[in-house]
């Protein structure tokens, strides 16, 4: 019987973790602003959105990866945390105003504290 207990407990512990993450997965982004710059931050990285704001403006500040675009050309940065909010590194993808859908570029950030 032990066993069996084992296993139920295991699967519960199995859909939990599945319907956590999911939620997450869920979540809208956090919408915020750098100057004329808008942010998002995932809901992964569990800001708030002055936090979210700090963030962002950070990150403008430091520049994109490359030059490829004027900085005045720049619409929107997206800020992730991966695997769920656990990952130790973040990333920051520059998206322009003339292509809002396809990053321009993309780079490894520090995560906010």
């Amino acid at each position: 019987m032990s066993g069996r207990r084992a296993a139920v407990a295991a699967g519960v512990v199995v859909v939990l973790l599945v319907a956590a993450a999911g939620a997450l997965a869920l979540r809208p982004p956090i919408r915020a602003s750098a100057g004329d710059v808008g942010v998002e931050c995932a809901a992964s990285a569990g800001l708030s959105e002055p936090a979210c704001a700090s963030w962002g403006q950070t990150v403008v500040a430091a520049g994109p990866p490359s030059r490829t675009f004027e900085m005045e050309d720049l619409g929107r940065l997206t800020l992730e945390r991966g695997w769920f909010g656990l990952a130790p590194s973040c990333e920051a993808r520059w998206y322009t105003t003339r292509y809002p859908d396809e990053p321009v570029a993309t780079r490894v950030v520090d995560c906010p504290g």
